[in-house]
């Protein structure tokens, strides 16, 4: 059985159904979610840039070192080295790319409601169809696929951050493609968002 896009992760609104997945709700926006700052700098052991990034560069978060050139840390003193480790840290802290996109649609709760999310890959190569045996080849940037064009089947087995079911997915080509469906757990995802998103992106390179 072929993966939906390397990973298959259904964000549902639906009620609680024996323990299936379950609202996806605004409270994960919660400032505590991305990592302090200073914090983030100690682990990297960069604290010294900590007042310089805050006060001359603007950057009150982590994820706002993505708006941070390479001569706006060489004018507050940061060597080609520390910069390297910023940037490795920076990745390891903050998956982009289709992950990012996850994200939002994670903090955004009911915006993302009855769509699965399904990260392109570079190619654009999909799973094999049932009849032909030819690829799929999804349209460039496809994130979102309706939920009214998944039909679940059987549970698969159970993760970290929810319940593996298999399933159906027709296409709006009318093509057919068996696809593994992660169905996500609210309390789960309350308590792992940064585990969850890093998890996806490692799902998002394995065939």
């Amino acid at each position: 059985m072929k993966r939906l896009s390397r990973t298959s992760l259904k964000l549902s609104t639906a009620e609680p159904d024996k323990g299936r997945g379950t609202e996806l709700e605004s409270s994960l926006a919660s400032p505590t979610v991305m990592r302090d700052l200073q914090e983030f700098l100690v682990e990297a052991e960069l604290s010294e840039y900590y007042s310089p990034l805050l006060t001359r560069l603007k950057v009150p978060t982590v994820e706002h070192i993505k708006y941070v050139k390479e001569t706006d840390l060489q004018d507050i003193g940061m060597t080609r080295p520390e910069m390297r480790r910023l940037k490795k840290f920076y990745k390891k802290e903050c998956p982009q790319g289709a992950i990012s996109k996850l994200r939002k649609a994670i903090m955004k709760g009911g915006d993302g409601s009855n769509r699965t999310t399904s990260p392109s890959s570079p190619t654009q190569r999909g799973p094999l169809h049932f009849s032909t045996g030819a690829p799929y080849l999804r349209p460039p940037g496809r994130q979102l696929i309706p939920m009214d064009s998944i039909q679940l089947g059987r549970t698969l087995g159970q993760g970290e951050f929810g319940v593996v079911q298999q399933g159906i997915w027709k296409t709006e080509f009318g093509e057919t493609l068996q696809v593994a469906v992660k169905q996500l757990s609210k309390e789960r995802i309350n308590t792992g968002t940064q585990n969850f998103l890093k998890e996806a992106a490692i799902m998002q390179d394995v065939d």
